[in-house]
């Protein structure tokens, strides 16, 4: 993930031409999957509801995800653009896309190692805070460090956020296969609404 993530602007900058970019459209594809493989699905409990569970938990962390991903989607659509705004050159707003991109992995570093350092709750609430502040200061801002700094700070809340929302869908058993097709159709319908609510 973290090698797609400086492989993607780095390409996109010495040679923007569409096969490049196509490329660089499956090596953010391949820096997602990679994402997936987060530390606590490996102590998932194994029994899984054969109904469609319409629980706190499962409420709570659709909702949390698919807040995180439409405020994801704003920011990742305008940051760039608001920095091409402030006159920010191409390596510089590559630059800030690579390390926004290395934020949203490096969470889940930490949490394969100290896993307890990531409660499910906290975690929603820290990393909804961080992209809540990290898109305001995109939209209200217009110079380069603290729009540089929002992006990297979003791709941070999004991780723990997703985290979090992972691990309280996942705490008392694994979900039924209706309730993760609503989960996931949640998140992505949000990233949508996220880039059509907020044209550039």
């Amino acid at each position: 993930g973290i090698g797609a993530a400086l492989a993607a602007p780095i390409l996109f900058i010495l040679t923007p031409n569409p096969s490049i970019t196509l490329l660089i459209a499956w090596l953010h594809i391949i820096a997602l999957a990679l994402s997936m493989r987060l530390p606590h699905f490996n102590q998932i409990i194994q029994k899984t509801s054969e109904c469609f569970d319409l629980s706190w938990r499962s409420i709570g962390a659709t909702s949390a995800g698919a807040a995180a991903w439409l405020i994801m989607s704003a920011g990742m659509l305008h940051g760039p653009l608001t920095l091409a705004n402030c006159s920010a050159a191409n390596a510089t707003i590559g630059g800030v896309m690579g390390g926004h991109l290395i934020a949203m992995y490096a969470p889940s570093v930490i949490a394969a190692r100290w896993p307890k350092l990531f409660p499910p709750l906290p975690s929603l609430g820290l990393g909804l805070c961080l992209m809540i502040f990290g898109v305001a200061e995109i939209f209200s801002n217009s110079t380069i460090l603290p729009i540089s700094l929002s992006l990297i700070g979003i791709g941070i809340g999004w991780s723990i956020t997703n985290i979090g929302c992972f691990q309280l869908l996942y705490q008392e058993q694994r979900p039924s296969r209706a309730m993760l097709a609503l989960h996931d159709l949640s998140l992505l319908s949000a990233a949508a609404l996220g880039a059509l609510a907020f044209p550039a």
